[in-house]
């Protein structure tokens, strides 16, 4: 997960896990701020051939422990209004808000209830459309939060990506990362909101640029007003194959 705040913030969001070399990918088109608990030289040295402004514990006191002086990688959060303040302190430019537009439901959105989601075939993600919002669930269960409240998000974004298995980057147990084709790259999208599903495409330009979203008529995608939950299920096309369906 990546946590993406546009125009509001949390005193405390996490847990805060390590970097991953695709993250300035991700970050870029809208910030060049990123926090993280850590991460490797290879991700390290992609961070700074980016120009990411990379934030862990020992640089920040936006990154805290709680309980306090408590060890372990669930134990880790941030105060992104701090965060904030950094990046005023770094006088980075504001974010785009070109990528997101607002408004109603297109005529040609069809009728959704559930869109079910697999990154690889033992992983599945669900969204049902509940009381108003789509409620995410993984591997049948509700998916909460802390708090004890379910995650639901008033737009869901399926961005169907090439994925391919790093050459260069594997874990403890030998396991390659995942390599996003997300620069000068396009593909096929589904966007889930009020009930309804529409039809699209995305296209992204070189390193930095914002994406654009619009549908099969070619005109920019409208989402709902409210936190936007943007799911980069691998497509057919690269080594890692996902799926996605809806009814």
């Amino acid at each position: 997960f990546l946590a993406i705040y546009h125009c509001g913030g949390s005193t405390k969001a996490g847990p805060v896990r390590s970097g991953r070399f695709d993250d300035p990918k991700i970050a870029l088109p809208f910030t060049r701020l990123l926090a993280a608990s850590g991460s490797n030289a290879i991700v390290e040295g992609e961070m700074n051939k980016r120009k990411m402004v990379y934030l862990d514990e020992d640089s920040t006191d936006a990154l805290f422990r709680d309980p306090p002086g408590f060890i372990s990688i669930h134990s880790l959060f941030v105060n992104t209004k701090k965060l904030l303040k950094t990046a005023i302190g770094e006088k980075l430019p504001p974010p785009s808000y070109d990528a997101f537009k607002f408004g109603p439901v297109g005529s040609n959105a069809k009728t959704a209830r559930s869109v079910t989601l697999n990154f690889t075939e033992s992983n599945t993600i669900e969204y049902r459309w509940i009381g108003g919002s789509w409620q995410r669930f993984e591997a049948g269960a509700p998916f909460m939060t802390a708090a004890g409240e379910q995650i639901s998000v008033p737009n869901v974004l399926v961005q169907q990506v090439k994925v391919d298995n790093s050459d260069s980057i594997v874990d403890s147990t030998g396991s390659p990362s995942p390599d996003l084709a997300l620069e000068d790259a396009k593909g096929k999208l589904l966007l889930f909101r009020d009930g309804k599903v529409i039809k699209g495409r995305w296209s992204m330009g070189p390193a930095g640029r914002v994406p654009v979203y619009r549908d099969r008529n070619g005109e920019p995608l409208t989402f709902a007003e409210g936190p936007t939950w943007v799911e980069l299920v691998p497509s057919k096309a690269g080594e890692v194959k996902g799926a996605v369906t809806f009814d």
